[in-house]
């Protein structure tokens, strides 16, 4: 007794969308955490620079949030295709083509997107508040 392949193809272009989701999800924990990581090290210490120094990260976290937002924006594309092929025409192929690809704004774009825009912007702008109460108490 065989699958429906169609099915199969599927699930697995499903599998790698719910792949890049949980990458998104586990990046903003990050992030989070470690900016109050940051501001609680930097409060209890009087370092208003470490402060400072927890902004690359969290703009690395941001970018490669937006990669995966992309990379799962380009698999949805590839999951609407699969999905309007006969079962016959089913190939197994798990890369997004260049069809899909130009289906999707590039992830500089997605980075400035309200999906993650609002999130990211919020903890660079905790840190700055975080930096501004930080140097004004110490000094």
């Amino acid at each position: 007794m065989s699958l429906d392949p169609k099915i199969e193809y599927l699930k697995m272009i499903q599998g790698v969308i719910t792949r890049m989701s949980h990458y998104g999800f586990l990046l903003k924990v990050w992030g989070a955490t470690l900016i109050a990581a940051i501001l609680a090290l930097a409060a209890q210490g009087d370092k208003p620079d470490l402060i400072l120094i927890g902004l690359f990260p969290t703009i690395v976290f941001w970018a490669l949030d937006a990669f995966f937002l992309y990379t799962e924006r380009n698999y949805r594309a590839l999951y609407n295709k699969a999905a309007r092929l006969n079962p016959e025409d089913i190939d197994f192929n798990l890369s997004p083509t260049g069809e899909h690809i130009r289906q999707t704004p590039p992830p500089w774009r997605i980075m400035f997107s309200r999906t993650l825009l609002v999130f990211w912007w919020a903890l660079v702008v905790v840190l700055s508040l975080g930096y501004a109460m930080v140097g004004t108490t110490g000094g």
